[in-house]
């Protein structure tokens, strides 16, 4: 399922006032306009397309095209000789908003404990459920459902478990088991080192845009490289949002 975000929105309808078809060159992703036809703008391309199309402010101007703005119920005819003002104060597009989220916190005993110590990676057992429109949660797992590619961000807190191990901690995104391939995803490592004191917490996160396919599974995991060292987890959450425009 997708969620609809209810943001102030302008509708922006262009005619087609000839007796021709009209294909707006610049602009792709929008249909064809037949003889007077009518389309919202703001359904097919962002605020920025728009001001970039050279095409459609041409149509405009020579009035082969009309356009009308309509805001809060309130409808203005653009004059061609100001189309370019009225789209560069367009106000933003309704948008539509894929998630997923889960999360953990954990105030007895010091924290979640994850044992990172055999230097293989460990998956960071998050057990609450966040917002997952386009994700299944599992503890510890999201499972996506709406192909597409996220924005995924991840902080957490920790400490070591036992006094007088140091160790130097690896963070990652694992995607569907692995967590270098493709290469974007080697942005989402971070590293943190452990002192010898116990309790001494370390906080750490990645941020970066990655591709999930349907299907696909998101884990973030941990191990210490020096294969020393198990840590107590306090806090941890993990993200993902994408962004897009509704489609007609």
């Amino acid at each position: 399922m997708t969620t609809i975000i209810n943001n102030p929105r302008e509708t922006w309808n262009a005619q087609n006032n000839t007796a021709n078809k009209i294909v707006i060159g610049d602009l792709p992703q929008l249909p064809s306009f037949m003889p007077g036809d009518v389309h919202n703008l703001l359904r097919y391309a962002t605020k920025e397309e728009i001001q970039l199309s050279q095409n459609f402010i041409n149509l405009v101007k020579n009035s082969r095209i009309t356009l009308t703005k309509t805001t809060e119920g309130n409808s203005d005819r653009i004059p061609p000789e100001r189309v370019k003002i009225s789209i560069n104060s367009a106000e933003e597009n309704q948008y539509m908003e894929d998630c997923g989220e889960m999360w953990l916190h954990v105030d007895a005993s010091g924290g979640q404990l994850v044992s990172t110590s055999s230097g293989n990676l460990t998956v960071i057992p998050m057990d609450l459920p966040g917002d997952n429109s386009a994700f299944t949660f599992t503890t510890g797992v999201l499972t996506c459902i709406v192909s597409g590619r996220y924005k995924i961000d991840y902080a957490l807190s920790f400490a070591n478990n036992t006094n007088g191990q140091t160790g130097s901690l690896d963070f990652a995104v694992e995607r569907n088991g692995n967590t270098e391939y493709p290469t974007e995803l080697f942005k989402l490592h971070s590293h943190r080192s452990v002192s010898a004191t116990t309790g001494i917490v370390g906080n750490t996160g990645g941020t970066g845009i990655v591709t999930i396919a349907a299907g696909e599974t998101i884990k973030l995991m941990a191990h210490d490289e020096d294969g020393n060292v198990d840590i107590r987890v306090r806090t941890c959450s993990i993200n993902l949002t994408r962004r897009q425009i509704p489609p007609p």
